[in-house]
């Protein structure tokens, strides 16, 4: 059976404490349903959810395909705005604080979801758009969230986006900011993918073309695996349930980010971010999780700087891919303690903890950037970069290159600190500086790059060929 609907509104205002336009399209038992709904011009103002796109498909042989458009509509909402859901599996009968919870596994179904904005403006409470899709049971679903020019505020997160898998099912979601702004009290933009038993899933979030993100917590947050609660700015409700990968599932996260700003005072916007930018990719319970992040041409501004982290734990296998070239890194906090001193960037390597640790390869390239502190950084202690290699009990494998990069450290510091802590475990840790302008202010004591190295043997090399440095290599441990 198919069935298909086309629906469109323009030039309304609608207000009410309950939902604003719900848009449902579900296929059942074998059908075919085709849903096209466009918004235009229109003031939304609602309690709940006030555009809510639903998309699922149930029972084996179903296929739901849905197509929203959004044109030029301001929506306001004490709790999410733009809410869009994508399920391939039997439909969520549990919602808490208005994101979905629950659900139950079905077999041999399919699902679509296209959100296509322009020109909009979303306030919210909780969110300014939340989007998740979801599969179980040997079903596929893919989910494509396209905005262009459109700004985007919540009070836990400006846009949270998330993805899972399970049972041998397939998720895909690709997200695409082009010259939009936005900025969350919590987190800028949050985007997670995660795989349970069995499933692979599959994330794709790009930023370009002037994009400006900003969060008193973290401008941007994009982890891979499990959602990083350890982080004081997390704001562990952000984002409701998100399930730990585990258990064979595989997740796979691409971030693209070219000629935009996070937290950025100098493109005029107001706020700060703690941390600017994290990107963390996690493995645990014999789960695989990739991540490949690429930066270019961008200005990251953070209080408390930003971090490339990569994790594995109980047999876990994680891969961080991260290439850097042109950015502009930098922080506006320094402190006086040399033990609590800021990193503008932050690159870890971590190969879990006792008794069963995982395997992490962490590939770090970085080129022409300028890395180190802003104009707004008081006096006192601060890194550039700080090179973390921690094998635990797993085994970790970590490569940095920089060429042509120029670090500036704080008042009192190195600018490039390298630590492996692999006591316990094979840790290879490989730093090469090629063609890099390395400065140190004041730094009588430390010099310009230290390194404290704990794996016996030693298995940390450090490569400073063609290198500008003023400065000691490889001095005592702070």
């Amino acid at each position: 059976m198919r069935r298909s609907q086309t629906v469109s509104f323009s030039n309304n205002y609608i207000y009410g404490p309950g939902y604003g336009v719900v848009m449902s399209n579900s296929a059942k038992y074998g059908a075919i349903s085709t849903q096209t709904v466009s918004l235009e011009d229109n003031w939304i103002v609602t309690d709940n959810p006030a555009v809510l796109a639903y998309n699922d498909a149930q029972h084996e042989g179903s296929y739901g395909v849905q197509n929203v458009n959004l044109d030029g509509n301001v929506v306001l909402s004490y709790s999410v705005p733009v809410m869009a859901v994508n399920l391939a599996g039997d439909a969520f009968d549990e919602w808490e604080d208005g994101v979905p919870v629950g659900g139950d596994a079905g077999s041999g179904y399919g699902s679509a979801q296209t959100i296509t904005m322009s020109d909009n403006m979303a306030y919210g409470v909780a969110h300014g758009l939340y989007a998740h899709t979801e599969s179980f049971g040997y079903g596929v679903s893919t989910q494509t969230i396209m905005s262009e020019n459109d700004q985007f505020t919540g009070f836990f997160s400006g846009m949270t986006t998330t993805v899972f898998s399970k049972y041998g099912s397939s998720s895909t979601q690709n997200v695409t900011l082009d010259d939009s702004v936005v900025f969350g009290y919590g987190v800028g933009v949050l985007a997670n993918a995660s795989a349970g038993e069995g499933g692979y899933t599959e994330q794709n979030l790009t930023i370009e073309n002037g994009t400006r993100i900003d969060g008193y917590g973290i401008g941007l947050l994009a982890s891979a695996g499990k959602y990083l609660e350890e982080s004081p700015y997390s704001l562990g409700s952000i984002v409701g349930e998100v399930e730990y990968g585990d258990l064979t599932g595989f997740t796979e996260q691409t971030v693209t980010m070219d000629s935009s700003i996070i937290g950025s005072k100098y493109e005029g916007l107001d706020n700060i971010n703690a941390v600017g930018a994290y990107f963390v990719v996690s493995s645990d319970y014999g789960s695989t999780s990739h991540q490949t992040v690429t930066l270019t041409d961008n200005v990251i501004d953070s209080a408390y700087g930003n971090g490339l982290i990569a994790v594995a734990d109980d047999y876990g296998v994680t891969n961080q891919t991260a290439t850097l070239s042109g950015n502009t890194i930098t922080s506006g906090s320094r402190l006086h303690d040399p033990v609590y001193g800021t990193y503008s960037l932050n690159i870890v390597a971590d190969g879990g903890d006792a008794p069963y640790g995982g395997n992490v390869t962490q590939d770090v390239t970085l080129s022409d950037n300028m890395i180190g502190f802003d104009e707004y950084a008081g006096e006192g202690y601060g890194i550039p970069v700080r090179i973390d290699a921690d094998g635990d009990y797993g085994l970790v494998d970590q490569d940095v290159s920089f060429s042509g990069d120029t670090l500036e450290s704080g008042v009192y510091g190195p600018s490039v600190y390298v630590n492996n802590d692999g006591s316990f475990s094979d840790t290879f840790q490989d730093v090469e500086l090629s063609n890099t302008n390395i400065t140190e202010e004041d730094a009588v004591d430390d010099g310009a790059i230290v390194c404290e190295v704990d794996s016996t043997p030693d298995n940390t090399s450090i490569d400073v060929d063609g290198s500008e440095i003023s400065g000691e290599v490889c001095s005592d441990p702070i």
